[in-house]
């Protein structure tokens, strides 16, 4: 009889361990998570203030288009950089991002090295002496190198 309210308390302790330690487990994922959706915030900002600078004219093009260059990749940074070079060729007026805003992660998939997301975003524009908001959802990725992270992919999807 001994053994067995032994055994029950062993399996009793062991269970509530281990129900400890995953509700640590996914509460340190979550709070990684969240950084990292304050890092991809981070980076959109500053995509948005080079962006600025470089459509513009407000400071040395070169030295602002290397900057982009060691914060995106891939298909983003050739679109971003066919983008600017036709602006430079023919120039528009162009609306003025102050600032972005991460509303909502509508979905979030993380690899060893690289997230994606699905994100609400508002947008802080002025376009001549008016300023709005606006608020829409893109698919996001990020690319994880050592401890930085640089963006991949920035597709609109639509409105919410």
């Amino acid at each position: 009889m001994k053994n067995k309210i032994y055994f029950s308390i062993i399996v009793m302790t062991l269970t509530i361990l281990m129900i400890i330690g995953k509700g640590e487990y996914i509460q340190a994922t979550l709070n990684e998570d969240y950084v990292e959706v304050g890092q991809v915030e981070e980076l959109l900002n500053k995509r948005a203030e080079l962006m600025n600078l470089i459509i513009y004219n407000e400071s040395n093009r070169d030295e602002k288009l290397l900057e982009l260059r060691n914060l995106e990749k891939d298909e983003m940074l050739n679109y971003d950089l066919k983008m600017l070079n036709s602006l430079k060729d023919y120039p528009t007026d162009f609306s003025r991002v102050n600032s972005l805003k991460i509303l909502e992660v509508k979905k979030y998939i993380r690899d060893l090295n690289r997230i994606a997301m699905d994100i609400l975003i508002q947008w802080n524009i002025s376009y001549n002496e008016n300023q709005c908001y606006e608020e829409n959802v893109y698919e996001v990725e990020v690319l994880k190198e050592d401890t930085n992270m640089v963006l991949t992919k920035f597709e609109f999807i639509g409105q919410d």
